[in-house]
């Protein structure tokens, strides 16, 4: 189920697609095991070295499949979110439609629209990548209209 959001002064906001984040990797990792490692999350333990010489151990790592998350907007500016039951949480909460990479995605856009579709209804032939939020993560944005069945 899609739950509408109205953020009438959306179109103030910009989008800044020349900053990177990504700073140099400047530990050392002296030793590396997978605890937990399946088709969804990998927790690893790694012990590190930082630039002054102090170990950290343990240092632990969670690795997670590649996902799109999509900001979509209606027509009317309103952006559209979707109830998901997180068990972690225990609870069902509101956040933006989302998911896995799947193989057969050549692109993330390609599971951003699939996704988009899948969860809410929605689809759109405009979208935007606004950016890589981490390795595995995708930022899309869309704005578009209900689609049909």
């Amino acid at each position: 189920m899609a739950i509408i959001l109205a953020l009438p002064d959306f179109k103030s906001l910009t989008l800044n697609r020349g900053l990177n984040m990504v700073s140099p990797f400047d530990w050392i990792v002296l030793k590396s095991r997978h605890l937990v490692k399946d088709r969804w999350i990998s927790v690893r333990s790694d012990t590190c070295q930082m630039p002054n010489g102090t170990i950290v151990d343990p240092y632990y790592v969670l690795e997670y499949p590649t996902w799109v998350n999509v900001v979509a907007l209606t027509k009317k500016q309103e952006i559209i979110l979707v109830k998901q039951y997180r068990h972690g949480l225990k609870q069902t909460i509101l956040e933006l439609p989302s998911g896995a990479v799947k193989t057969e995605d050549v692109l993330p856009m390609e599971a951003a629209k699939r996704e988009l579709l899948e969860e809410t209804g929605y689809t759109s032939n405009h979208f935007i990548e606004t950016g890589i939020l981490d390795l595995l993560q995708k930022a899309l944005l869309q704005e578009g209209e209900k689609g049909k069945g």
